[in-house]
């Protein structure tokens, strides 16, 4: 193998390495709960009910 693909391998092993540390880093500051890598914030909705039933109909929507 010619010395430049030593160094390329060499390269792509050094940042596979920091790559693997930030990931562990950022994960154990998080307490290795991934949801707070999430930029989403969920909106949930209640409805009471105050009447009986025997279907469920849904109607949803999603936005970016």
């Amino acid at each position: 193998m010619k010395n430049t693909g030593k160094i390329w391998l060499i390269i792509a092993g050094i940042l596979v390495g920091v790559g693997l540390v930030t990931f562990l880093i950022v994960m154990s500051v998080n307490g290795w709960d991934f949801s707070k890598l999430s930029t989403t914030k969920m909106q949930t909705r209640e409805y009471t009910l105050t009447q009986d039933f025997n279907a469920i109909s849904m109607d949803t929507e999603t936005a970016d």
